[in-house]
């Protein structure tokens, strides 16, 4: 129940810095360039609706957690989800599971028709 309030908690939070269009700035990593990338989320068209996912893992434990957002082409908050995975060898499978996860978890709310963002762009790259 914490972890579900967390969740809503951060989706309402980033619900917040998406209404009042402020841009976000996200650190480089090993598919951005060197400086900070700017982006900012765009709504899904209708009829469908967008699913952002994450994920994250921890080396020493071998542990971490994925969390998934769904929003409407109104950029409105419909619903999320959060859950600590454990036994997991790589940051890329907790990726990995934060998709699956967030796909499951639509399945279950009766949404089928979904964008799927991650900032994990090596492997949208491989679901395309």
């Amino acid at each position: 129940l914490a972890t579900a309030r967390l969740a809503q908690h951060l989706a309402l939070e980033f619900s917040a810095i998406v209404d009042s269009q402020q841009v976000l700035s996200f650190p480089s990593s090993s598919f951005l360039s060197s400086s900070a990338s700017m982006v900012q989320w765009v709504p899904p068209p209708f009829p469908l609706f967008k699913l952002n996912v994450d994920g994250s893992w921890f080396a020493e434990s071998q542990s971490g957690g994925v969390g998934a957002v769904i929003r409407n082409e109104f950029g409105d908050f419909l619903a999320a989800c959060a859950r600590p995975i454990f036994r997991v060898g790589s940051a890329k499978i907790m990726e990995c599971m934060a998709i699956l996860e967030g796909i499951y978890f639509c399945s279950q709310i009766g949404i089928r028709s979904v964008i799927v963002e991650s900032d994990n762009e090596s492997l949208i790259y491989l679901l395309r």
